[in-house]
């Protein structure tokens, strides 16, 4: 036995690191009723834990909270927490420090829950490439949830809110308890064959075991297997079911599904508004782009055009006639000013006297080959019967008759005898 004393801190430090050291400890779970719940301002709960014979101090803190704890915790609740015992050194006591808290009785459900959705997740259910994309202005929207309560209320609400025209189709269902998941499923199935635009399936928030139905698998295959496009709005922003991981889009609750499906009628009107004018910008700019390509166009027809070039030719033969006149009118012009410097009656008589004298030459060599002056000096010339000159007397025969052409007169006679030599 040791005599020397310690202090009360280094004997709790001492239990502290005692217990930390034990694996079992470091992650155990706990079931037992909740008494003296406290929620502190900090964000932490501390309770107490107890059964017929004991009681257990416990904590769970912020950072826990909200992934750890999906129920407002109550006096009176029958639970299991899983955490790790720790002595707390400064009050001198061990408690337990609380990560998770379910209900009594969740425990079974929750492993049923992984079970499956690990199951369809293999089979690749919740894979992105079979999920169908929303409708932007769905007009027929289907619904299925409880008849009455605050879910329908809200989502109803919410869409005449936004769109006062859209059409809302309730399958009225258990969402909850025995049988519940045959009628989600059934009226989803009755719903997807009336060819909808989208489907809501929704409910409110609840413990793992009242949103059970939605973690069933026969819900999760009808939504799988519908042609038309499901959002889930299954309770509160924590929660989460197997029906979110297989619809094609997952709100965080019935009034976030309502909002995602039903279009905004305001704010499509003033898209509709942009959007025209945007067209009728678009439009002008393009009538003025076109004008513009039309106006060059023009402008290289006309440049290359027949009439064109029919004009250009006039213009250049208008131009060349100008130059004609022009030159012309200084040819005459000189030529005028040469004439009256010259004495036109002497040029004249020069010029007459030129032409008689040619004509008097021509006259004398005409006379001088003429037929009729060789006649008239004894000459003459001999035809055949048929007119052709006789040069040669080889041509002619004996009998041949022949005409024999004087200066007066003419002789027809008859070949006596026709020498060559």
């Amino acid at each position: 036995m040791n005599d020397k004393a310690v202090s009360v801190s280094d004997l709790n430090h001492y239990v502290a690191s005692i217990l930390s050291d034990e694996e079992y400890l470091s992650r155990v779970r706990v079931s037992g009723e909740v008494s003296n719940i406290k929620y502190h301002s900090s964000g932490h709960i501390y309770f107490t834990l107890k059964d017929e014979n004991s009681i257990l101090p416990a904590v769970m803190f912020r950072s826990f909270v909200s992934e750890g704890l999906t129920f407002r915790m109550g006096d009176g609740d029958k639970v299991i927490v899983t955490g790790s015992v720790e002595v707390y050194e400064a009050g001198g006591r061990y408690q337990l420090y609380a990560k998770k808290v379910e209900r009594f009785g969740e425990g079974d459900l929750y492993l049923r829950f992984e079970k499956l959705k690990k199951e369809l997740s293999e089979e690749g259910m919740f894979a992105d490439e079979y999920k169908q994309p929303i409708p932007p202005y769905a007009l027929n929207i289907g619904i299925v949830t409880a008849p009455t309560g605050a879910v329908i209320h809200d989502i109803v609400r919410n869409a005449r809110r936004r769109n006062p025209y859209v059409n809302l189709i309730l399958m009225p269902v258990k969402v909850q308890g025995e049988g519940a998941a045959e009628e989600i499923a059934e009226g989803i199935a009755r719903l997807d064959a009336m060819g909808l635009d989208v489907i809501i399936v929704a409910r409110g928030g609840g413990s793992l075991e009242d949103l059970f139905a939605f973690n069933e698998e026969i819900v999760a295959r009808q939504i799988f297997s519908s042609k038309t496009p499901i959002v889930t709005g299954i309770g509160h922003e924590p929660d989460f079911t197997i029906a979110d991981f297989v619809a094609d889009k997952r709100a965080s609750t019935p009034t976030a599904a309502a909002e995602l499906c039903v279009f905004s009628y305001e704010e499509f009107k003033e898209e509709l508004s942009e959007r025209k004018r945007a067209l009728s910008r678009a439009l002008l700019q393009k009538c003025f782009r076109l004008k513009k390509e039309l106006s060059s166009y023009e402008r290289l027809i006309e440049k290359g055009s027949p009439k064109r070039r029919i004009r250009t030719f006039y213009e250049k033969a208008a131009e060349a006639q100008d130059r004609i006149e022009r030159a012309f009118s200084r040819k005459l012009k000189g030529t005028k000013e040469r004439l009256l410097g010259i004495n036109i009656e002497k040029l004249f008589l020069s010029r007459l006297r030129s032409t008689q004298d040619s004509l008097s030459n021509a006259a004398a060599r005409l006379e001088a080959s003429s037929p009729v002056k060789r006649l008239s000096s004894g000459y003459s010339y001999i035809r055949d019967s048929k007119g052709n000159n006789i040069r040669e007397a080889s041509s002619l025969k004996k009998d041949d008759e022949i005409d024999i052409r004087l200066y007066k007169g003419r002789v027809i006679a008859r070949v006596l005898e026709s020498v060559t030599k």
